[in-house]
């Protein structure tokens, strides 16, 4: 695979005056190298080793589109394209996803917020239970337990405590 980033293919064009130009296709094929096979829906042959990526690195940013979806091919060279607007995406990984998926923030913030709800529920009753003390023949007495009372998880957790609004995914 070209190593080669973008950015240098783009001063390349700049100085050969060659003009970039798109064209919308079919994803025919990806390979294990972030490499695609696309089918121009203007008939023309297919177009081999399209990029998904910049170039090599560690940390991409690689969208991977639906096999049989519709993107845009955009040419930095007569054989160098990239795809850069997509029909429909089969995954992201920003910078190589070894921090897994993206959360479900409204459902994250309410399996919080029950357990936030049941703690508190539990410090309440800690709090305010009491040992009934019996030491002899004398009626039983209620008595509070020895211990500092614990404070309640006060405010519960809000969708804007953990959401980042700059990525939305869905």
């Amino acid at each position: 695979m070209n190593t080669q980033n973008i950015g240098d293919l783009i001063k390349q064009l700049a100085a050969n005056s060659e003009e970039v130009y798109s064209l919308p296709c079919k994803v025919v094929f990806i390979d294990s190298d972030n490499l695609a096979e696309l089918e121009p829906l203007n008939g023309d042959p297919n177009l081999l080793a399209v990029r998904l990526i910049a170039g090599a690195s560690e940390t991409p940013l690689l969208i991977t589109p639906v096999i049989g979806s519709a993107v845009i091919a955009t040419f930095l060279s007569r054989n160098t394209a990239f795809i850069s607007l997509y029909s429909e995406i089969e995954s992201v990984k920003i910078r190589g996803g070894d921090f897994g998926g993206l959360i479900k923030i409204e459902e994250a913030v309410s399996k919080f917020n029950r357990l936030e709800n049941k703690v508190n529920d539990l410090i309440t009753k800690f709090n305010t239970h009491t040992h009934i003390y019996a030491p002899g023949p004398l009626p039983p007495v209620p008595t509070s337990p020895t211990v500092t009372p614990e404070v309640p998880i006060v405010p519960t957790t809000l969708k804007s405590d953990l959401e980042n609004t700059n990525v939305k995914h869905g």
